[in-house]
C-alpha cells in the first residue's frame, strides 16, 4: 500500500523486508496480531497526548472519543481498512499472501 500512514508501517529487519519485496503480507497469518499491536501503540500515544502521531487513525476512523473506543471496535475498523486496501492493491497487480520463512 503506497503510503506512510502509521497503521501501514511496521519496523522490521532488512532481511525480512528484502524477502517480502513487493508482496502483500498474508492477512490470515498477520492481521490479528498486527491490529492488536496497533491498538496498543495507539492507546499508548493517546494517553501520552501524542495526538499528532495518531492523526492517521483519526482520519481513518471517525470516532467522537477514542478514549472510549474498545479494542474490538478499533480492530474491526482497522481490519476493514486494511482488507479494503489489500483488495485494491491486489486489483492493481500486487501479489499477496506473503509469509516469512
Amino acid at each position: 500500500m503506497a503510503h506512510d500512514q502509521l497503521w501501514n508501517i511496521i519496523p522490521t529487519t532488512a532481511s525480512v523486508n528484502s524477502s517480502k519485496s513487493n508482496i502483500l503480507p498474508s492477512l490470515t497469518n498477520y492481521l490479528d496480531q498486527f491490529c492488536n499491536l496497533q491498538y496498543d501503540a495507539f492507546q499508548f500515544h493517546l494517553h501520552q497526548g501524542n495526538y499528532k502521531i495518531i492523526e492517521d487513525f483519526n482520519i481513518m476512523m471517525s470516532h467522537n472519543d477514542f478514549k472510549l473506543m474498545s479494542r474490538e471496535h478499533f480492530i474491526e475498523k482497522l481490519s476493514q481498512e486494511i482488507n479494503n486496501n489489500s483488495r485494491i492493491a491486489v486489483n492493481m497487480g500486487f501479489k499477496s499472501s506473503y509469509v516469512y520463512r
